[in-house]
C-alpha cells in the first residue's frame, strides 16, 4: 500500500507539534472566581499610592517613596475595610479612629466614608474603581478635588 507524501507530512508535523508542546498548569477554582467590590475592598489595609490634589487652582501632589508637595504626611495614612461596613481609619499623625463606610449607589462607584471620634468627618467619593491591588476615587475637597490611589498593605 502506497501512502501519500501529504499524509506522511501531516503526520510528522503533528508529532512535532505534540512533542514541541509545553505543558501548561490547568487554573485553579480560586482563578476562576471573580470576587464582588466588597470582597477586594475587605481583603486587605490600603495605604495611599499616589495623590493629585487640585484646591483653588494650586495643584499638589505626593507619590509614596517620592515627591510630596502636599504639606501632608500621608505615609502614615491607612484605611481598613470590614465587610459589615465599619473599619478604621488611621490618620496623618497615627491616630487610628472609627470608619463606617458603604456604597451609595447601585453600580459601587460612590462611597460614604464617615471616620469618627474625636472629630467625626463624613467623606464622599466619586468615581470609586477596586482593581486587583488598587483602590481609586476622587472626592471634592475645598474649592477642589482630589485624586487618590490606594494600593493593598500586603
Amino acid at each position: 500500500m502506497k501512502r501519500s507524501p501529504f499524509i506522511v507530512i501531516a503526520a510528522i508535523l503533528c508529532l512535532t507539534f505534540l512533542a514541541c508542546q509545553k505543558d501548561t498548569p490547568s487554573p485553579s477554582p480560586e482563578d476562576c472566581v471573580t470576587l464582588t467590590n466588597v470582597q477586594l475592598l475587605t481583603q486587605k489595609e490600603y495605604e495611599i499610592d499616589a495623590l493629585l490634589r487640585s484646591d483653588a487652582g494650586l495643584t499638589t501632589q505626593y507619590k509614596k517613596g517620592g515627591q510630596n508637595t502636599t504639606g501632608v504626611t500621608y505615609q502614615n495614612l491607612k484605611l481598613k475595610f470590614n465587610a459589615d461596613n465599619t473599619g478604621t481609619y488611621t490618620d496623618e499623625v497615627g491616630t487610628v479612629h472609627t470608619l463606617n463606610w458603604s456604597f451609595t449607589s447601585t453600580d459601587e462607584r460612590n462611597m460614604q466614608l464617615v471616620i469618627g471620634p474625636p472629630f467625626a468627618n463624613t467623606f464622599i467619593w466619586n468615581l470609586v474603581e477596586i482593581e486587583g491591588k488598587y483602590l481609586h476615587n476622587a472626592t471634592p475637597y475645598g474649592n477642589g478635588l482630589i485624586s487618590v490611589r490606594y494600593m493593598q498593605i500586603p
